[in-house]
């Protein structure tokens, strides 16, 4: 585990951290700007609420253990720092590395020349703003809070951390850092559903701790928990997908991801989501309940049709989730995608008594005489069917306004079927609506020689 955590965190510090000669800078109510230069020169620049903190140096330096002061700075170092309130210098201080080790501060407060205790505060403030609003110095940063305050003391101090970037990096630094103990990921993930603005890094933080400790429950209960502080539907569906990677993941997981799915306004994430519970998790009567509210709620009826086709494919033999299928395909207002989901529940499951009533409501619906005709005919085509389910049939073929159509589905009928007693007399009614002699005919003379 801590393996993959370093590796993670070596990459995010090559990404973040400014190279040879490099500019960059990051907005907060203000704004941060680091410049340096081979790691020997720094200059950062923080400004918020008329307040502009300037810090110029070069050699490297260390703090001490309570970050409140400079203990070390390279002979021949300096650094500088200035303090400026609207447009005012207000604190300057100037640093110098000898060749004993010591350091010479220069130090200005107005009329005041000596670094006293009010400096010091000042420039404990100043290196406080530093750490918690640039991830400059995070690693030692981190290490220092863990071994004065442990990993609570570490987790409020990020929970202080302007920058959602700087946040991240510390949460992973933490989990690498603190003495094992596997509720803490857990605690990061929750910490951080509170603390980031933004979805981007959230997610990243999310990916980060699911490869941590892949097959904690806890964890992935909480990361899926803070899937919904996620507004953009696409850095939403990444960490979900991410977490659906894991395999199973139990029922109360995948009604959590089923609700999570089920916020996201965009129908395709949507969909990608829900393609993928259904790929992935056993979906049972009672996750069955929160997957198909989440199909329910896609506006998309191409989006509608490639979830339920997908989850037929996988689950169609199952009763609960072919009668779920047909209930969201009743509210599909495209003909073909609607036809193709009741095609795809047919070929997949038994069309019995149970199912007929859904199924039939939804093939209803159909505008299309083509479409119904295709749904009706394939439903024809695996085996007998009982009486009352054939029944159905014959009500939803008796409302096909198109006679070759209806002719082509009646026809199957006396192919495939049994027609006897009341549903016989029920066929020839059909049959006698006909509007087409020809049509009315050709079904006429299947029946007959199927008699004979």
């Amino acid at each position: 585990m801590r393996a993959k955590i370093a590796a993670a965190v070596a990459a995010m510090c090559l990404a973040a951290a400014p190279t040879s000669a490099d500019r960059w800078s990051v907005g907060f109510p203000g704004g941060v700007q680091i410049e340096t230069e081979d790691g020997d020169r720094l200059r950062l620049r923080i400004t918020e609420d008329g307040r502009t903190l300037k810090i110029d140096s070069y050699g490297h330096f260390e703090l001490n253990e309570e970050e409140t002061d400079v203990i070390r700075l390279d002979s021949g170092g300096k650094m500088r720092i200035e303090d400026r309130r609207r447009g005012m210098t207000t604190h300057r201080l100037e640093l110098r590395g000898l060749p004993d080790g010591r350091i010479e501060r220069d130090y200005e407060r107005g009329d005041v020349r000596e670094f006293d205790a009010q400096g010091r505060e000042w420039l404990a403030g100043v290196l406080t703003t530093v750490l918690r609003n640039t991830s400059f110095d995070a690693e030692g940063h981190i290490e220092r809070v863990l071994r004065r305050s442990g990993a609570d003391g570490a987790l409020r101090e990020i929970e202080h951390i302007e920058s959602d970037h700087t946040k991240r990096e510390c949460y992973v630094l933490l989990l690498e850092k603190a003495p094992p103990d596997p509720a803490l990921a857990p605690r990061i993930a929750e910490s951080a559903g509170r603390e980031f603005g933004s979805d981007h890094q959230l997610t990243e933080l999310i990916l980060l701790l699911m490869e941590s400790q892949p097959d904690d429950p806890v964890l992935s209960a909480a990361c899926v928990k803070i899937t919904r502080q996620i507004g953009s539907d696409h850095e939403r569906g990444r960490a979900l997908l991410h977490i659906l990677t894991r395999g199973e993941i139990g029922a109360e997981l995948v009604t959590a991801i089923a609700k999570s799915a089920d916020d996201m306004g965009s129908d395709h994430e949507r969909a990608e989501v829900l393609i993928a519970v259904a790929d992935t998790q056993s979906l049972d009567s009672l996750t069955a309940v929160a997957f198909f509210e989440a199909v329910n709620g896609t506006g998309s009826d191409h989006e509608t049709r490639r979830v339920l086709v997908s989850t037929l494919a996988q689950h169609g033999a199952k009763p609960h989730i072919a009668s779920g299928a047909a209930r969201c395909a009743d509210r599909i207002g495209s003909d073909h995608e609607r036809a193709e989901v009741l095609r795809a529940i047919v070929e997949m499951a038994p069309l019995g008594p149970e199912l007929a009533p859904e199924f039939f409501t939804a093939a209803s619906g159909l505008g299309s005489d083509h479409e119904c005709g295709r749904v009706l005919l394939a439903a024809l085509q695996n085996g007998p069917l009982a009486p009352e389910v054939l029944r159905e049939l014959l009500e939803s073929a008796a409302e096909i306004g198109s006679d070759h159509k209806k002719a082509e589905v009646l026809g199957e009928v006396v192919r495939t079927q049994k027609l006897e007693g009341e549903l016989r007399s029920y066929f020839q009614s059909i049959v006698g609506d006909i509007g087409s002699d020809a049509e009315r005919s050709r079904v006429l003379e299947l029946l007959r020689d199927k008699d004979s």
